[in-house]
């Protein structure tokens, strides 16, 4: 119909084909409101993801997730790191009883196994004429990383300084 004699399209036909385009492409266009609600969906979206990885993000790298509680009155004497399979230890000194550390540790919700004979049906100390081992302590602990442990070794009945030492090993 408005072919050249070269095969070329006439510009009739060419104003006809783009108009029936711009007719076609009007027919699908989308309305704002939904491409409003699909970025703030959007945004929501991606909101929660960051929160999802900031919090583990942030235990690996500040290693805030690994707190062991100390009694009151315990005097740190040293702290060591990556000892043996332990990534950290600390030993500490008390005038406590070596049964009321490890009494104070239970209470704390971790699983303490007593020497025998160390402690009492009432929580008293056994007296000994040298140091002695009262109870071992171990709990685990759960973060959003994973999780840790720590064990508490408390012996008693020192001659010298404080009567009764406890160290403290985490493991992460």
């Amino acid at each position: 119909m408005g072919e050249e004699p070269n095969g070329v399209e006439s510009p009739k036909e060419e104003v006809e084909a783009t108009a029936t385009t711009d007719a076609q492409s009007s027919r699908f266009r989308i309305p704002i409101w939904v491409l409003v609600v699909g970025m703030i969906f959007a945004l929501v979206l991606a909101g929660f993801v960051v929160l999802q990885v900031v919090e583990p993000l942030a235990d690996l790298l500040l290693d805030s997730g690994s707190d062991v509680p100390v009694p009151d009155g315990a005097s740190l004497e040293r702290e060591r790191d990556d000892v043996g399979s332990a990534s950290k230890e600390w030993l500490y000194a008390t005038e406590q009883t070596g049964c009321d550390v490890a009494k104070f540790y239970a209470d704390q919700g971790a699983n303490c196994t007593f020497a025998p004979y160390a402690c009492g049906l009432e929580n008293e100390q056994t007296a000994y004429d040298s140091m002695f081992h009262v109870a071992t302590c171990i709990k685990s602990e759960k973060n959003s990383v994973g999780g840790y442990s720590w064990r508490v070794d408390i012996s008693s009945g020192f001659q010298t300084g404080k009567p009764t030492r406890f160290s403290i090993a985490l493991y992460d």
